[in-house]
């Protein structure tokens, strides 16, 4: 809790200093249509929150949470990245590097554990005007908290969102 009170705190510092703050809510896209091996191929939602700031040269610092009660997952996510944005300002690409925390309900024979991890994501934004966007991101994340229950090596596990992003007036 303390270090995400941290994070919160110098994110809302940098807010002072960007030219862009925006949120983002993002749905995982084969999750909701047709499911995974861990939801036994049947759809289930798995919501992702994301917000973040970029300045006027293009870095970028995002803070995330992703949801996924049907396997009892959560991530939070502290990202650094660069944002590309093109000249109409309409379309925009972000790059970012993501330090996790996952949190897994294993249930009554181990409880919740929390895991260290690591993850990177690409994502790109059509901005319908000043405000509202579509958006559409790429995620690679090195599943540690498989890696610890099933006794493996960490899988690196794709996922993609889409999901709509607010953009703050300055």
């Amino acid at each position: 809790m303390k270090k995400t009170i941290l994070i919160l705190a110098l994110m809302f510092c940098s807010l002072m200093y960007c030219q862009k703050q925006y949120v983002s809510v993002l749905a995982d896209v084969r999750n909701g249509t047709v499911g995974s091996d861990s939801t036994i191929n049947t759809p289930a939602l798995d919501l992702m929150i994301l917000g973040g700031v970029t300045d006027k040269n293009g870095i970028t610092i995002e803070i995330g949470y992703e949801n996924f009660k049907e396997i009892e997952f959560q991530k939070m996510f502290f990202g650094i990245g660069y944002t590309f944005i093109h000249w109409s300002k309409k379309l925009e690409c972000a790059v970012t590097v993501e330090p996790t925390y996952i949190t897994r309900d294993w249930g009554v024979d181990k409880g919740k554990i929390t895991y260290l991890s690591i993850g990177a994501s690409t994502r790109g934004t059509y901005n319908f005007n000043d405000n509202f966007g579509v958006s559409l991101l790429g995620n690679v994340l090195l599943r540690t908290d498989n890696a610890h229950r099933y006794d493996i090596h960490p899988p690196k596990i794709f996922s993609i969102y889409l999901g709509i992003t607010y953009t703050f007036n300055q």
